[in-house]
């Protein structure tokens, strides 16, 4: 199972696993002020700001997938 587990993350790009780290640095950070909703509203406004920012730049490219990865964590706070 750990093996498993260690393929599945290897397999994931360094860019997804960032997305899904600064999500939840977010999601921690403004969870000492905020509301589970509307943690989720920001970290989700700022998921899709920055890849709005993405289409402005040459080297970037946009993606759904960075989104998905960035609001992931927050899908986890909502369900509890």
């Amino acid at each position: 199972m750990l093996e498993e587990l260690l393929t599945v993350i290897t397999t994931i790009r360094k860019d997804l696993l960032l997305h899904f780290f600064c999500g939840y640095l977010i999601m921690i950070t403004s969870g000492l002020v905020l509301s589970k909703r509307s943690i989720f509203v920001l970290v989700l406004l700022v998921a899709i700001s920055k890849e709005i920012w993405d289409m402005g730049q040459q080297t970037h490219t946009p993606e759904l997938t960075d989104i998905i990865f960035t609001v992931a964590p927050c899908l986890v706070l909502l369900r509890r």
